[in-house]
């Protein structure tokens, strides 16, 4: 009697713990992916940044700027410095780690200006390992705001990140910031950028 008492009750233990098992495989599904919680984003600060060119090649000189971390400025070139009139603008270029596999979903650009119709560009780029190429992946502009201020877009082109095949970095192209005098002219500076991206989790398949 209590052989069979144990053989029952056994029989039911399997079958509750086969049971709940199923439960959970039901809530936690099969493999599927799903949206991570937040919007995870890459914070490129102007300290990054550096002259994408510089004097030892003939065709320009090298730029006259300040990087104080919290900006970058660009004053012209030794040269042709501002004043009295360089009106040269610059690009600085700043090497980014995305994570593998990632889609990037916004490209943020931060600014500081003071005249409404200087225009400063900041640009996402891309380059294929052994090709030599690069593709522009999202360009973002000044917008004429008085102050500090943003500009975003939501258009990216080859959004998804592929660290095996892809180098990617980020350019700002600065218009001349006058020295003076009186006083500084602040055209625009670049103060840092963000790239926001979604990436999927994939939540572990239990077998029934």
């Amino acid at each position: 009697m209590k052989s069979k008492f144990w053989m029952v009750l056994s029989f039911l233990i399997v079958m509750l713990l086969l049971a709940g098992v199923a439960g959970v495989s039901g809530m936690l599904g099969s493999g599927e992916a799903v949206q991570a919680a937040g919007t995870p984003r890459l914070s490129i600060p102007a300290a990054a940044f550096t002259p994408w060119k510089a004097g030892e090649d003939f065709d320009i000189s090298y730029p006259l700027y300040n990087n104080h971390g919290r900006y970058l400025q660009h004053f012209g070139s030794h040269t042709n410095p501002a004043p009295p009139g360089n009106l040269d603008n610059h690009w600085y270029i700043a090497p980014i780690y995305l994570p593998d596999g990632v889609t990037l979903t916004k490209v943020i650009a931060h600014w500081y200006q003071e005249n409404p119709v200087a225009l400063g560009q900041f640009k996402l780029q891309r380059s294929e390992f052994g090709k030599g190429n690069f593709v522009d992946m999202a360009v973002v502009s000044s917008g004429g705001t008085i102050g500090f201020g943003s500009t975003s877009t939501a258009t990216i082109s080859q959004a998804v990140v592929d660290n095996s095949l892809y180098a990617y970095w980020v350019l700002f192209y600065l218009p001349v910031s006058r020295l003076g005098p009186p006083t500084l002219i602040k055209n625009v500076w670049g103060c840092g950028a963000q790239i926001e991206y979604s990436s999927a989790i994939y939540l572990p398949a239990i077998a029934k």
